[in-house]
Formats: C-alpha cells, structure tokens, sequence
C-alpha cells in the first residue's frame, strides 16, 4: 500500500492492532481485544476491513532460520544489461517467481537489483546462479555473498 496508514483515515488503536497482529496474527480476538480496549467484535471487524483493504497481505507462518536445519542464504547484487531496469523490471530478466528468490528489490547505486535466496547447500546455488544469472543475456553482471547467520529476520514494519 503506497499510502501513509495515518492518511487513510486508521487511528491509533488501529495502528496497535496492526503492530500486534505483525508480532503473533495468531493471537486469538479475545487476547487482541483485551491487548487494545476493543470490543472482540470491532477487532473481528477491523480485521476483516484490514484484509479486504488489503493491508493484510497474508497470514503465514515464519519459520526460524536457525531452527530449520539444511538451508544457506545468499545475497546477490546484480545489474540488467542495457541499463533500463525501470523499464524491463526484473520479472522479464529473470524468473522472480522462483521460490529460492525468498526476497527481490529493485535498488539504487550500482546495482539495479538486490536479492535474497536460499538454497540447500553451495552446489544449488551454483546451479541456481549459473542458470539464472551467468548464462543470461539480460544479466550484465551480479555478485553473491553468502549470509553467515541471520542477526535479525523480521518482516514487521514500524508502525508506532
């Protein structure tokens, strides 16, 4: 959503409920209620108006990186041949969709593209890349740096 929450007309118990569903959205309505002084029949409102304004993207579950045992993380900075990425995108360079792109973002400075992938050992990701990235045309250049651990892995924005 492009547009400041406070513009759209959310007030500040809103915004709460907002920051607690990104902590745990599986907290039940009665804890939520009980957490923001709404009744549990606003906050079952609230976040059907949330989901259907589209504000609520999805509600899944992040599993822990350090718990899940066999995968590795890479970051790959890459830049488009030609120059144009606000015009081509990533989406025509290269397959975004694939699931090992967990994160893709369209980046200023040197490099049109920042990535964030993970695979299941050095080898897949050689392949990944060599496919992806070495052997395309649409690809001028990119750089991996493979992430040791983990310090922080949020997705929560900072809504108060």
């Amino acid at each position: 959503m492009s547009q400041n929450l406070f513009l759209k007309g959310y007030s500040r118990t809103d915004i709460e409920l907002l920051s607690l569903l990104q902590q745990d959205a599986l907290l039940s309505t009665v804890e939520l209620a009980r957490l923001t002084g709404l009744s549990a029949n606003s906050v079952r409102k609230k976040r059907k108006e949330f989901k259907a304004d589209g504000v609520i993207a999805s509600e899944v579950a992040i599993l822990n990186p350090e718990q899940v045992v066999g995968f590795i993380y890479f970051q790959v900075d890459l830049k488009l041949a030609g120059g144009r990425p606000d015009i081509r995108g990533a989406e025509s360079a290269f397959d975004v969709d694939n699931p090992m792109i967990l994160q893709c973002f369209h980046t200023t400075g040197p490099w049109d593209y920042r990535l964030l992938i993970v695979a299941r050992g050095v080898s897949e990701f050689e392949k990944f890349s060599e496919k992806l990235f070495l052997n395309n045309v649409e690809i001028d250049r990119f750089e991996s740096n493979l992430i040791l651990r983990p310090v922080k892995f949020s997705f929560a924005l900072p809504l108060q």
